[in-house]
């Protein structure tokens, strides 16, 4: 079984490699704009795929309701229980943007692209 501090320097691996930014650059690229029927598809698929995928690889049961009584609305409830003397933890994740805007940004920006500018990116991690 991991320790704690086997799991830390994992997570500063993740992070210091670029993984967790090209993973984070991956989810912003989806344009989940809920506000949009047009968009509904991409919504669920970003729900039912992507976001499941990613609960499931780490042990969560989850459901999905992708036309919520009728309403158009999509949501997933990812759900994970070690052991009832452990805390409750809630992980979130939701596909419902507004418009992104495209076109109106500066300097070229796109509203579902990730970049980093201005120097590299500082991860910091609490010390106990």
């Amino acid at each position: 079984m991991a320790t704690r501090q086997d799991l830390l320097e994992k997570a500063e691996q993740f992070a210091d490699s670029g993984e967790l930014f090209n993973e984070l650059a991956q989810l912003v690229a989806r344009p989940t704009v809920s506000s949009d029927p047009a968009q509904s598809v991409a919504v669920n698929a970003y729900l039912d795929d992507v976001l499941r995928e990613r609960f499931e690889a780490m042990g969560f049961s989850v459901t999905t309701d992708l036309n919520w009584q009728g309403s158009g609305n999509s949501f997933l409830i990812a759900t994970r229980i070690e052991a009832q003397q452990y805390p409750t933890v809630l992980c979130y994740g939701h596909a419902d943007v507004v418009d992104g805007q495209a076109g109106q940004w500066d300097a070229g920006r796109d509203p579902f692209a990730l970049r980093a500018e201005g120097g590299p990116l500082v991860w910091t991690r609490r010390r106990r």
